[in-house]
């Protein structure tokens, strides 16, 4: 069990420095097949704490690549991603496993879509921070936390292309700023379901982990998976300055739709 959450892990770290999509997208149909019996809402809470550790790292290392973003942007995209992932968060509370599951699979496969028909535009047309860009870039860090909380894919999963298509910022640009806003939403997020008592106490075969359960989130599980993601996590900055726009776009959406399957099947 260890080892399958290091490979884990090494997975997510690649996953989300390349695609500057958290990790989610792995980490959360990979933890429903490891444990099938845990809720949703902690299989959400325990992968937001994976990615908000891991994003925390991307950050840095991005940072450290000489990668910058203006004071007044990382604060609208902090607190809008906050808002919108205690927001969702709450809303896992009113709804069932299934229509949970179902929600997941509508956003990856709708983002997927729209990932694969993004045409890129001029440069020339990036959008500026006027009061119009600093709204669209407010609404752009709510969506992602409201989807965020829902689903535990950390928000990268909308961000990027939204990102993309509607603030047209560069794709090599992306990865930094989805995992600013990922690293605020995903920290609020995880103390939100902390807080939260589950209905039914959470048990795992392997007893260890159980001593590592606070509310909703456990730590062992984030730790094991953040082990393998900081290993992997310069390795895969340094492919995406590797690879064209068009095959990151391309493979972005195929593991996307690769997973909605996966996780559509348990729900039929």
């Amino acid at each position: 069990m260890i080892l399958l959450l290091v490979i884990l892990g090494l997975l997510v770290g690649l996953i989300s420095t390349i695609f500057g999509v958290g990790g989610g997208i792995i980490a959360v149909p990979s933890l429903y097949a490891l444990f099938p019996k845990l809720s949703p809402q902690t299989v959400i809470a325990t992968s937001l704490g994976m990615i908000f550790l891991n994003s925390l790292i991307n950050t840095f290392n991005f940072y450290k690549l000489k990668f910058r973003a203006p004071l007044k942007i990382i604060l609208i995209l902090s607190i809008n991603m906050i808002i919108g992932v205690i927001l969702g968060g709450e809303l896992t509370f009113y709804l069932n496993k299934i229509t949970i599951k179902q929600i997941f699979v509508v956003v990856i496969v709708l983002v997927a879509f729209k990932t694969l028909l993004y045409k890129k535009k001029d440069s020339s047309n990036e959008v500026t921070w006027n009061v119009k860009g600093l709204i669209m870039i407010s609404l752009t860090a709510l969506l992602g936390g409201l989807v965020s909380g829902l689903t535990g894919l950390g928000g990268g999963a909308v961000l990027v292309p939204l990102f993309i298509s509607l603030l047209k910022l560069p794709l090599k640009k992306v990865p930094f700023y989805s995992n600013i806003a990922m690293a605020s939403g995903t920290g609020a997020g995880v103390i939100n379901y902390m807080l939260r008592t589950p209905k039914t106490p959470v048990s795992f075969e392997w007893e260890v982990l159980n001593h590592f359960q606070i509310g909703h989130v456990n730590w062992a599980i984030i730790l094991l998976i953040f082990v393998g993601a900081a290993i992997t996590s310069r390795l895969g900055i340094k492919i995406t300055d590797k690879m064209s726009d068009k095959l990151l776009k391309n493979l972005f959406a195929t593991i996307l739709l690769i997973f909605a399957v996966k996780i559509f099947m348990t729900t039929i």
